[in-house]
């Protein structure tokens, strides 16, 4: 597919999950080798969301050193790599370079592998309608998922900066300040239903909790696979 498709974009924001590198808020309880494990289970789980999903399948990863790796490992996606200081600058950046060729960009990360491509549907159907803006609260007070209409009626770069790049990012009050923020922009903004994002020692006990009690769940196999092996699942 190529990069001035007109078709939405749906993306993964992601690191390369190498022990001690990602979910390290997670280390405590697990050790470094078992929470890049989990990690990886949820980016596999991620994709495979993913690439059900509408439009043109993006995964935004980093460091830009391991393109090789992501591009061996998921073929099918085209691969963005994040630039930025900070992870809103990152996000700034990944939407700037999206709605240059789309219409619409829908991203979550990959530590929600509970999301299910019809979440996914949801948030592309909302901005295709009359949403400029939608967002998935998370229970830490962050968001899930995001995605923006290139119909949002300001200028773009200052648009993403005041999203992205001035909101208190991996805090509890950053869905707060996005919804505020949106307002004083005047963006038609639509929230979809509250998800789980496994950051934290609790996040990771409600999510074995889920899997426990909806044993044929379809989403997460991969997750469920990985705390198998990690013991912490039957």
């Amino acid at each position: 597919m190529s990069p001035d498709s007109e078709e939405p974009w749906t993306g993964i924001f992601t690191k390369r999950p190498a022990a001690g590198r990602v979910k390290t808020r997670l280390v405590p309880p697990l050790g470094e080798e078992a929470a890049a494990r989990l990690a990886q289970g949820m980016l596999d789980d991620s994709v495979e969301r993913l690439t059900a999903a509408p439009g043109r399948h993006v995964l935004a990863f980093a460091p830009e050193e391991d393109e090789a790796w992501f591009r061996a490992r998921y073929p099918a996606l085209a691969l963005v790599p994040q630039r930025g200081a900070g992870l809103g600058e990152r996000m700034a950046s990944f939407f700037e370079t999206a709605l240059a060729s789309a219409p619409a960009c829908v991203m979550t990360g990959s530590d929600q592998p509970l999301v299910s491509g019809r979440r996914l549907e949801e948030a592309h159907t909302a901005l295709a309608h009359d949403a400029d803006l939608v967002l998935g609260p998370d229970r830490g007070g962050g968001y899930y998922l995001v995605g923006l209409a290139r119909s949002a009626p300001k200028e773009l770069a200052p648009l993403l900066r005041a999203l992205f790049s001035e909101a208190p990012m991996s805090t509890p009050s950053v869905f707060e300040h996005t919804l505020e923020t949106a307002r004083r922009l005047g963006l038609r903004t639509q929230r979809l239903s509250v998800g789980l994002d496994v950051d934290t020692d609790a996040d990771l006990e409600q999510l074995e909790l889920v899997l426990r009690d909806t044993p044929a769940l379809a989403e997460a196999r991969h997750t469920r696979e990985a705390l198998r092996e990690l013991g912490r699942l039957a």
